[in-house]
């Protein structure tokens, strides 16, 4: 990653912070000790170089890959990268990539102060648009028999690559939950899964062959994912 912005981290002298790999983000194992401002926080309004930001006010504690914590600035980064590497906003990167051939016509975006696309959040599409994403998941890669992301990558998205510390919110025989590339995986049901605030799951079911969507405007997520377990997916 830091190689990628030597502007941002020409005067980092901190090796877990340059050592940073793209699959440690997408694991959300940067190795920060806290997961920094996203969403809500003031300083999403006051801070004007998120970028810059990460590296110089992030405190990378752990090595690299070691240990998960949940931070929008992994994914948001990512997305900084995808514009830096194509020359192009992600979200017109992605337009013809992904949403055009999933029929998503013109998804919001929202974007930071420096005008990159703020890929962890605020993106704002329906509840069918949502699943559809779940089906190319549950394809691994494929989507009305087009091919449109690699198997390969699906099937290491979809996979337990890395411990967490979050609870399921259903029953499982695991105690927490595991994490692949920027998808949560529950091994004892076989289940990976979207997840977002305010109800927001999207559920991928190999073992049943489904998918299962919602958008709820639920706070209270964990009763949600009970209902939403017992009531649709155990009646699958």
């Amino acid at each position: 990653m830091a190689d990628s912005f030597p502007e941002l981290t020409y005067d980092i002298a901190d090796p877990n912070a340059l050592d940073i790999t793209v699959e440690d983000m997408l694991k959300m194992s940067s190795g920060l000790s806290d997961p920094l401002f996203f969403r809500d926080s003031p300083e999403r309004a006051t801070v004007r170089d998120w970028p810059r930001y990460f590296y110089e006010k992030g405190q990378f504690v752990r090595r690299p890959g070691t240990k998960f914590l949940y931070s929008n600035f992994n994914t948001y980064m990512l997305g900084c990268l995808v514009e830096r590497k194509a020359g192009v906003n992600l979200l017109e990167y992605m337009r013809f990539r992904l949403f055009e051939p999933l029929g998503i016509g013109n998804p919001d975006m929202t974007t930071c102060p420096k005008g990159h696309t703020v890929a962890a959040n605020g993106m704002a599409i329906n509840v069918e648009e949502l699943n559809r994403i779940g089906r190319l998941l549950l394809n691994k890669g494929v989507y009305n028999n087009k091919r449109i992301v690699s198997e390969k990558f699906v099937l290491a998205a979809t996979s337990p690559l890395i411990k967490t510390d979050i609870p399921p919110f259903w029953p499982s025989a695991n105690e927490t939950l595991d994490y692949g590339y920027q998808l949560w995986v529950d091994t004892a049901n076989n289940c990976s899964f979207l997840y977002g605030i305010l109800g927001q799951f999207c559920l991928v079911l190999p073992d049943k062959n489904a998918v299962v969507t919602v958008q709820a405007l639920e706070q209270n997520e964990r009763l949600l994912g009970s209902l939403l377990w017992e009531h649709v997916v155990q009646q699958l």
